[in-house]
This record gives structure tokens, C-alpha cells and sequence, in this order.
């Protein structure tokens, strides 16, 4: 039978909602706060039946009905918009927020347009007030008493959340799917989204979103707009508001978020199977990446290392042999890429400053910027251009032989100028020395991916060979010299190219033994996997299959 508003459970709630209506207008006059905050607790209460059968009041029109009449949105919208409202009671803030989240949860999933315009249009004006008062802003104490979701009797959800981080989610997936101006969407998208960062960064900060208990913030980090950072001028705006002119939060509360980003973003790949991961999880480390490269904030990243992490994460990624997303390893060393190559490039910028110099340099290795060209160099060898359907749509300049031919220019200009100078020449000498262990064989891997292609596919490795080689020459390194001692210092390092001791001879404390493989004598290993995984690569060359 359809629903009215003569309806028992409608009136109900309605007589509940008028009577908290009067009483809180009777509060801002009276400030008759204890009636308020058991009006609140009442209404909450009674609040919970209606919640349970939402979708069916919201099919036959009752619903739309019922908020349109007593304008609920805006009995509620008016009260949180107080100037005072923030420093009312904990417990009256917090339920005012919890019935609040439900009433638009309500109209989300219920499609009430009248309403959802109602509540557009005031988005600006409200998310303004939430940003200016963000240090009142507080996290129900039951959203850290358990992470995990808990369905109700009828199978809906739990009613252990916060109202704060709903309401941050469920405005963020409405202004997306209304972008319209005239609505508000628009407006209040900035705020909306420097509260959600500061939610993030620093009311959640204690919540580890790499473990699962950082499921509860994703609502939150899908409200942030990770694409007003791909220009600088957005960049920059948003790096003003965020830790300069309203939220005032210090860079290094990037740090942290970005180390659990990370993991979360690695835990989709354990090493022997590839599992499938999130786009969102890439794209949000994208996004913290390019915070964290700006001038502002270059010095956090180098201070803290966090730039040495992700270059052993993708060594590590690298290392494993096994048939992994082509198009998951590109992302996260395009993340690693721009991270350390826009470190390198600010910290250039700062070489007329000694002392800023000095500081941030004892912390940002060479070798580290060395090493992460080396492995893109790997990755072009290794996979050419065979990055999913994605990167085929990329223009020249966005792709990866683009891209390296781009970074060894600017890095060997870098390294040359920083050799002139007294302060720079041990950032240079990193380097020199990075190149003396992996520059040969990064060109013995091109110059052999480009004689098995076809001629007609060869040009996709000439640029980046011919700077490699001009590379090389300007830090004194001659391709034959640079083969010959390569090729005696080959029995001292493991044979398969994706080995950590490849490029590098293992410690002399016994800890790794290197064996010679037993067919031809002359390759060696560290142990049984590596001989395994470099069987295809050395069995054209092995005397025990020519024998036999």
C-alpha cells in the first residue's frame, strides 16, 4: 500500500522533526542547550525506521514529499551554518552531523531531485563553513572503534560511521555526477576538497590507509580531485590553500600518506602472482607525488627518503620475472620518474644557495637519479613500447623513449654544471660513479633489444641510444673500455640481468656464494632461482645443450 504523510511511521517522525525544528530555533534564542542536544538523541533514535526503508519511501514519492514540506535540508543546513555551531557540545555537534548524513544519504540513493538540488545550491556556503571552522572539526569515537563494515538485520549498513567522512564522500560523488554551476556543484568543489584533505592528512593521520582498515577513507580520498594538480598553476593554488592560507598544514604530513600509499599501491603485486589493482590507488600516489615535487615541498620528500623507497620498490618490481601488468609498471615508475627527477631539478634550482644546498643534498643521493633512468631504460629494452591499450593513446611527448631522452639531457646537463661547481660536484660525483657501475650494461640491453627488432621498428630505440652514448662521453666512459672491464668483472656478479647483483658484485662475507653454471663454465650465479629464471636467456649459449 502506498505511503502518505498520514502515514503512522511518517507522522511519526514528523511530529519528532516540527518539535526539533522549534526547539532548535527556540535554542538559538535561549541557548536552551540541554533540551536541544535530547531532542537530537530523540530525533536520531527515531530516525533509524525511516533510514531501514528509504528506498521504498523514496519509490512512491513520500519521501520527496516529506523533505519537500518540511524542508528539512534546510532546518539542518541553517543550523550547521551557525556561527557557533562548532563550539556547541561534542555530542549535540556530532548528532546534528549524524542525522544530517542520513538525510542526504536519503536523497542520494533515493534520487530526490528537488532535494538534491536544495542541498547543490548551499554546497558552497556549507563546505566554506566547514573548511573556515576545520580545527573544531572532530571523527565520531565509534569510527575508530572498528573498521570493519557491519550489515544490519536487514541486510543495510552499519550505522558505525562518521558522520564527517560521509558526508565528505557522499557530497564528492554528487558534485561529480551534477557538475553544474548553476547548482553550486561547481563552487564547492575547492572547498569540499580542502576539507577532505585535511581530514585526511591530519584528523585521520593516525589511520594507516595501506592496512585494511583504510577502507573507511576511501569515500574521502574520491572526493579529492587529483586532476587540479596536473597543471602547475593548479598545483600551486592548491599547495597555497593547503599549507599557507586556510589549512595551514606543514608538507611533512605528505610524507607518511605517501610511504602507505605506496604499499597499498606494491600490495597489488606480491612478488609471484599479479594481482588486480586499484587505478584509483595509482592515480592517488600520482597525486602525492607531484604535491610532494613541488618547491615547497621537495625538501619533506628528500629529508625523509621517501624517494629512496620507491626506487628499491621498483627495483624490487623489476627484479621479479614473472609476467606482470606492462601497464603498472609504467605508472609507478612514471611516479618514481617525476619524483626524483623534479627533487634533482629544484635542488639544482637552489645550488646559489649554499647552506639550502647543503641540507637537503645530504639526503638525495646520485645514484638514486642514475638509477632511476637506468630502469627506464630497462623497461624500454625490456617491453618496447607494449605498455596496455592506455599508453597507446599518449602523445609522443608523454611516452617513454620521449621522456628518457628528455631526462638524460637535463641530467647530464645537470651533472656537468653541478662538476663546476665546489658545492654540487659530490651530488655530481654520485652520479659519475652510478654511471661507472650501470651505464654499460643499460646500453648492452638497448643495443640488443634493437638488433632483435625489424629494421622498420628500430627507430623507436635510436634517440635514446645516441643520448645514452652521449651520456657516457661526457662522463669520460668509452663504450669498448666500458665492455672489456664489464666482461672481466662478469664472474664476479650473477648472471641474470634482473638480479640485485647483476650490476653489483655480492658483499666478500660469504653471505652470497656465486657458482658457475655446470654446463658451460663460464656464467655464474647466486643461487638455483636465478640459474632458473636465466635458462632462456643463457641456454643458446650454454656448451651442455651444444654437446648435446
Amino acid at each position: 500500500m502506498p505511503h502518505t504523510l498520514e502515514s503512522p511511521d511518517v507522522t511519526d517522525f514528523l511530529r519528532l522533526l516540527r518539535t526539533f525544528s522549534r526547539v532548535s530555533r527556540a535554542r538559538r534564542l535561549l541557548t536552551r542547550r540541554t533540551i536541544a542536544t535530547a531532542h537530537t538523541w530523540n530525533l536520531l533514535k527515531n530516525f533509524e525506521p525511516l533510514v531501514q526503508r528509504g528506498n521504498e519511501l523514496a519509490r512512491d514519492g513520500t519521501l520527496e514529499k516529506l523533505f519537500e514540506e518540511t524542508k528539512i535540508t534546510d532546518v539542518f543546513q541553517d543550523i550547521i551554518l551557525e556561527e557557533d555551531f562548532f563550539m556547541e557540545t561534542r555530542g549535540y555537534t556530532l548528532n546534528v552531523l549524524n542525522i544530517f548524513m542520513w538525510i542526504v544519504l536519503l536523497i542520494q540513493g533515493g534520487k530526490l531531485e528537488l532535494s538534491m538540488k536544495r542541498l547543490l545550491r548551499r554546497a558552497p556556503s556549507l563546505w566554506k563553513h566547514f573548511r573556515d571552522n576545520h580545527r573544531l572539526l572532530c571523527l565520531a569515537d565509534r569510527f575508530r572503534e572498528s573498521f570493519e563494515p557491519r550489515p544490519d538485520a536487514q541486510g543495510g549498513v552499519s550505522w558505525l560511521c562518521d558522520p564527517l567522512t560521509m558526508l565528505i564522500s557522499t557530497y564528492g560523488s554528487m558534485t561529480l555526477s551534477n557538475p553544474r554551476p548553476e547548482l553550486g556543484s561547481v563552487d564547492a568543489a575547492p572547498y569540499l576538497q580542502q576539507v577532505a584533505l585535511y581530514v585526511w592528512l591530519h584528523l585521520t593521520a593516525d589511520i594507516d590507509i595501506s592496512l585494511p582498515q583504510g577502507v573507511s577513507l576511501r569515500g574521502v580520498v574520491a572526493s579529492i580531485r587529483m586532476e587540479t594538480v596536473t597543471t602547475d598553476e593548479g598545483r600551486d593554488a592548491l599547495m597555497r590553500e593547503v599549507f599557507d592560507k586556510q589549512l595551514d598544514l606543514h608538507t611533512d604530513a605528505l610524507i607518511p600518506r605517501f610511504n602507505q600509499q605506496m604499499k597499498l599501491v606494491v600490495g597489488s603485486f606480491d612478488g609471484s602472482t599479479p594481482k588486480e589493482f586499484r587505478r584509483e590507488d595509482v592515480q592517488m600516489l600520482s597525486f602525492l607525488q607531484r604535491l610532494l615535487s613541488h618547491p615547497r615541498a621537495y625538501r619533506s620528500a628528500a629529508k625523509s627518503g621517501c624517494h629512496k623507497a620507491i626506487v628499491r620498490v621498483m627495483e624490487e618490481v623489476l627484479r621479479n620475472d614473472v609476467s606482470v601488468h606492462a601497464e603498472y609498471v609504467h605508472a609507478l615508475w612514471s611516479i618514481c620518474r617525476n619524483l626524483l627527477i623534479e627533487i634533482c631539478s629544484n635542488l639544482y634550482a637552489q645550488g646559489s644557495n649554499p647552506d639550502e644546498f647543503s641540507q637537503v643534498r645530504g639526503c638525495f643521493r646520485g645514484q638514486d637519479v642514475f638509477r632511476t633512468l637506468t630502469m627506464g631504460i630497462g623497461m624500454l629494452s625490456k617491453w618496447g613500447e607494449n605498455f596496455g591499450p592506455a599508453y597507446q593513446t599518449f602523445p609522443p611527448k608523454k611516452r617513454l623513449q620521449s621522456k628518457l631522452v628528455e631526462d638524460i639531457i637535463g641530467i647530464r646537463e645537470i651533472t656537468l654544471a653541478m662538476w663546476r661547481d665546489p658545492i654540487g660536484k659530490p651530488f655530481a660525483d654520485d652520479i659519475k660513479r652510478a654511471a661507472h657501475a650501470e651505464w654499460w650494461p643499460s646500453l648492452r640491453d638497448l643495443l640488443k633489444a634493437a638488433y632483435d627488432k625489424a629494421e622498420s621498428e628500430r627507430l623507436l630505440y635510436m634517440g635514446v641510444l645516441r643520448e645514452w652514448v652521449a651520456y657516457g662521453a661526457a662522463m669520460g666512459l668509452d663504450e669498448q673500455q666500458e665492455r672489456l672491464r664489464h666482461e672481466r668483472a662478469a664472474t664476479q656478479r650473477c648472471a641474470r640481468s634482473d638480479c640485485v647483483w647483476h650490476r653489483t658484485a655480492p658483499p666478500a662475507d660469504g653471505f652470497v656464494e656465486l657458482k658457475a653454471c655446470q654446463g658451460c663454465r663460464k656464467v655464474r650465479y647466486c643461487g638455483q632461482e636465478c640459474q632458473k629464471r636465466d635458462w632462456v636467456q643463457h641456454k643458446p649459449q650454454c656448451r651442455r645443450i651444444e654437446g648435446a
